[in-house]
């Protein structure tokens, strides 16, 4: 048996500004994993701060790629799905992570919706998308959708301020129930004191709250970085409580290395310096 655990990452490629599979990529390898790439478009740069990049959209591309795995028997540990872009490219991950599971039943399918934040859609996206990113939240295992996102794929009010007894007794898992999702991270969650934020872990019919500092700077590429340190230590055989600590504390690491830096920071966290902390 080959000594390396294998994930798929769906996810957009960007030239210039740390995020996406640019960020994910080395964070799974130097924890030892094989990342197979099955990129969803490719950009010039990411979509915050350096105006309209050039885009290619790759159509047909992920299902050419399924098609091929499954004829050569290209076995995966875990999918993970983040930055898809278009309502068709929904509905070729959807048909993607059928047919995989189908092949193989073990594959562990975790998503990052990736649609908005601070309350609305990113400008790119339309409610009708986040409708069609409904019919794939039954598909994974983890989801993890931001504040905003929970709020917009469950038609729940975005404008509720939480305390942390509010955060820990609210009925998060059976708001899920409703799209068979049995575990979800839900990150940004707005606390009442308006100097900490959030992280609901809901885990079968347990819940966990975290809460944090807020961050004096926000930087692009944080949420993939976290999501590539989660995914990674899910499949060291941390539970997935274990997991979110250990991805939120190394977003911190890099955060307050950046801090020490005058720079634009549309380019994103100063990741690298940092990696050999995930050996």
């Amino acid at each position: 048996m080959k000594p390396v655990k294998k994930i798929a990452v769906i996810h957009d490629i960007c030239g210039v500004g740390k995020a996406a599979m640019t960020n994910i990529v080395p964070i799974l390898s130097i924890m030892g994993f094989e990342v197979c790439q099955v990129p969803t478009m490719l950009l010039s740069t990411h979509t915050g701060g350096y105006g309209k990049p050039y885009v290619q959209k790759i159509d047909g591309y992920m299902t050419g790629c399924l098609t091929h795995y499954i004829e050569q028997n290209v076995t995966f540990d875990m999918i993970f799905v983040g930055y898809l872009g278009t309502e068709e490219r929904i509905k070729e991950v959807k048909q993607f992570l059928i047919n995989y599971r189908e092949v193989n039943p073990e594959v562990t399918i975790i998503l990052d919706p990736i649609f908005g934040d601070n309350g609305s859609c990113y400008s790119n996206f339309t409610m009708e998308y986040v409708s069609q990113m409904r019919m794939v939240l039954s598909y994974a295992d983890i989801i993890l959708p931001n504040f905003t996102e929970y709020c917009l794929l469950l038609e729940e009010d975005m404008n509720v301020i939480y305390n942390n007894k509010d955060a820990a007794t609210y009925p998060w898992h059976k708001k899920l129930e409703r799209f068979t999702v049995k575990n979800a991270i839900i990150t940004s969650i707005p606390l009442s004191n308006n100097e900490e934020i959030g992280i609901a872990i809901v885990d079968e019919d347990n819940i966990d709250i975290l809460s944090f500092q807020k961050c004096s700077k926000s930087y692009h590429g944080t949420g993939d970085i976290f999501a590539g340190v989660f995914c990674g230590a899910v499949l060291q055989g941390d539970s997935i409580l274990q997991a979110c600590k250990r991805a939120h504390s190394f977003v911190v690491e890099c955060l307050e290395e950046s801090m020490k830096y005058d720079y634009d920071k549309r380019e994103g966290v100063i990741l690298e310096p940092l990696l050999r902390k995930l050996l």
